[in-house]
């Protein structure tokens, strides 16, 4: 065999089982997010949303249900000022320079900024703030003009389409296509209508494509940079339900369905003259195929470690006892699963069960090493053990770490009087001189 040939294939093979790692060890929504990549990028890849997705407008950063819309008045209100956060009004403030300005006008536009809501959007008309002010409308607006020219760009627009569109590069040659999107097509782009924005434009679809790609680079909360404390959601990959006395064991994937191979350009491909472009859908096709293929086996993959995480760690599911020692390296033996490969399954992945939700990292507990070999006990047994010893102990009398070491042992729990030191005070307990009444 030609030895580039057999260095090619083994390249191939390698660049294959990379892909095929990276898609185990992404989270939800890592992997919806590269789905969504892997959308804009090829024309075969399809979506119609049939079922909820995973993410919601926001990560899409298409906001056309949170944020006002033009003609829309629903998040306007009489409570004003309502800006939270003074280092913003500074900031804006800073980009001014107050003696080229009336007092009169300076403190108008100081109160236009209290108005702003927490995402940077003005809500009012400039007659609503000329009955809250008594200032003329014509004097309103040309403060706003002013308002709207400062950074971050899209501060004080009153609609995500104005919003968006004053982020726009003037320059780019796509300028004027992406502002027709932005104004006439984001419903459809949210929705995931490609193919109806390419021929309401007559563009073809990759076009369509790289522009919302470039509006998804867009801003649509122009002060979402300045707030403190952003919400984090976790969105669980792992689903436990228990129904009567069985656990019944769901993927939080069904969103994937949305995706599916676009039937167009499928029944074009066998009857396309071009050699090139039927070699480049050929391409865009197998390399789908792949990354579905891909998917179905972390599916796979996944559900036979929740599997056995539950067998194993099950009185802790049903809140009836401590978390078991339990080991990947054994996890994996057990399932015939290389330790990295499993290693990766469970990266950043989180299961949510009746009680909550836990990262799957913390449901493996290295065993207790005893007089030289493995215990049956895990870690957290011996903090719980110890908080039942001290809450029990006479407090005018506390426990030493070398009466609890003593005590552990009648437990069947041998360990050293350094080690007892530690589960204590991870245990939350002082030193029996400082629990000493």
């Amino acid at each position: 065999m030609d030895i580039n040939l057999t260095l090619h294939q083994r390249q191939a093979l390698s660049q294959s089982q990379i892909q095929s790692l990276n898609i185990l060890s992404f989270d939800s929504i890592e992997l919806n997010q590269f789905l969504q990549d892997e959308y804009l990028e090829n024309p075969i890849l399809d979506y119609t949303e049939t079922v909820p997705g995973i993410a919601d407008a926001e990560s899409l950063h298409i906001y056309t249900d949170t944020l006002p819309v033009s003609g829309s008045d629903s998040l306007r209100t009489a409570d004003i000022p309502k800006l939270e956060d003074t280092a913003i009004k500074q900031y804006l403030l800073q980009q001014l320079d107050s003696s080229r300005y009336s007092r009169f006008k300076w403190k108008l536009i100081s109160y236009l900024i209290d108005c702003l809501d927490n995402n940077g959007y003005f809500c009012f008309t400039p007659e609503e703030i000329a009955k809250q002010t008594g200032a003329d409308t014509f004097i309103i607006t040309e403060c706003l003009t002013l308002l709207r020219s400062l950074e971050p760009a899209g501060v004080f627009s009153s609609c995500l389409t104005d919003c968006l569109i004053s982020q726009l590069d003037k320059k780019n040659s796509d300028y004027e296509i992406m502002k027709t999107i932005i104004s006439c097509h984001l419903e459809d782009i949210a929705a995931g209508k490609i193919s109806s924005v390419s021929r309401a434009l007559s563009l073809s679809t990759a076009d369509v494509r790289k522009c919302i790609a470039r509006i998804r680079m867009l801003n649509p909360k122009p002060l979402s940079d300045f707030m403190p404390g952003k919400e984090q959601y976790i969105i669980p990959d792992i689903i436990f339900t228990k129904e009567s006395d069985s656990w019944k064991i769901t993927l939080n994937d069904s969103w994937i369905a949305n995706y599916h191979l676009n039937d167009y350009y499928l029944k074009m491909l066998p009857t396309a003259a071009d050699p090139e472009l039927r070699a480049y859908f050929e391409k865009k096709l197998a390399r789908i195929q792949f990354i579905f293929s891909c998917i179905e086996q972390r599916r796979k993959t996944l559900l036979s470690i929740a599997g056995e995480i539950l067998k194993e760690q099950e009185a802790f599911f049903n809140s009836t006892g401590n978390l078991r020692p339990m080991t990947m390296a054994s996890l994996s033996e057990r399932l015939d699963v290389h330790p990295s490969t499993f290693s990766r399954a469970v990266k950043g992945k989180y299961i949510q069960f009746p009680k909550g939700t836990v990262p799957c990292k913390e449901l493996f507990c290295t065993p207790v090493i005893s007089n030289g070999a493995m215990a049956s006990y895990s870690q957290s047994d011996i903090k719980d053990l110890i908080r039942q010893l001290i809450n029990a102990e006479n407090k005018k009398k506390p426990y030493s770490d070398q009466t609890l070491v003593k005590l552990l042992k009648e437990h069947g729990i041998t360990i050293s009087r350094r080690a007892a030191a530690n589960y204590r005070l991870e245990a939350g307990f002082a030193s029996s001189v400082e629990r000493k009444e």
